[in-house]
């Protein structure tokens, strides 16, 4: 606890570097599931959504397949 006190406020990061963070895996869980050749491209697709809106300390991914 007092190490991770010690480092988060040197690691913070703004908004501008998790959506970044967040497209990269978005666009490598893509990469990832078309590159196997059993989706079409067609039909994945990468929405955009504010990040950092949960709560803090937690991260969120949601896959949906249809």
């Amino acid at each position: 606890a007092w190490l991770e006190s010690q480092l988060r406020p040197r690691f913070a990061t703004d908004t501008s570097q998790r959506d970044a963070l967040a497209r990269a895996r978005a666009e490598a869980v893509r990469d990832a599931v078309v590159g196997e050749g059993k989706v079409d491209a067609a039909r994945v697709f990468l929405t955009a959504r504010a990040s950092g809106a949960g709560q803090p300390g937690v991260a969120r991914m949601q896959l949906q397949l249809q």
